[in-house]
């Protein structure tokens, strides 16, 4: 990628390589990307206005709606603590049911703890949300697809992007990974 300079022009070029583009078309179309929404364009001040007002109210119903899901994951966190079991000894069990006991036990803790991530993570985005970055993508900058970040809230990359990381990822973990014995 050898005419891919800033960020916004790597991952032009990633998206040009998946799609089977040639090389610079997206760079040589002019299209270029703003902070705040996509393409930019040169435009009157009442389009401006109008998609400010659209872009606040986005930024205020995805405000609600991460609100909404912290205090789901609180709740439900709060509601599996209660429930687990206390750690004194449950007498009639046999051997067997102490197993299955501690297997269940076990399976509520990693349930627990998963919640907790994803607790974590929307209050990582309402943080950026707070710094007006909720919402675009840290590869490309682009606008994140409103369905995307209500499937998954805490969402920092756009679908392209995320596929894109994710080949990477997987890529890295096969070169990482023991080749098996000689």
């Amino acid at each position: 990628m050898p005419h891919c300079r800033t960020r916004r022009e790597t991952a032009l070029c990633r998206i040009e390589q998946t799609a089977g583009l040639g090389s610079g078309i997206l760079l040589r179309s002019g299209i270029r990307f703003s902070r705040k929404g996509g393409p930019s364009h040169d435009e009157n001040p009442r389009t401006t206005r109008n998609r400010s007002a659209a872009r606040q109210a986005r930024q205020r119903d995805l405000q609600a709606m991460l609100h909404d899901r912290q205090r789901e994951m609180q709740s439900v966190l709060q509601r599996r603590v209660r429930r687990l079991p206390s750690d004194g000894p449950a007498e009639g069990y046999d051997e067997t049911e102490h197993a299955e006991a501690d297997i269940q036990e076990h399976i509520e803790v990693a349930l627990i703890h998963m919640k907790g991530e994803t607790l974590q993570r929307v209050r990582e985005a309402l943080v950026r949300l707070d710094a007006g970055e909720y919402g675009y993508c840290a590869e490309c900058e682009g606008e994140i697809a409103e369905p995307r970040l209500r499937a998954l809230p805490f969402a920092v990359r756009c679908t392209a992007c995320e596929e894109l990381h994710e080949q990477q990822t997987a890529r890295e973990r096969r070169f990482a990974a023991p080749q098996g014995f000689s």
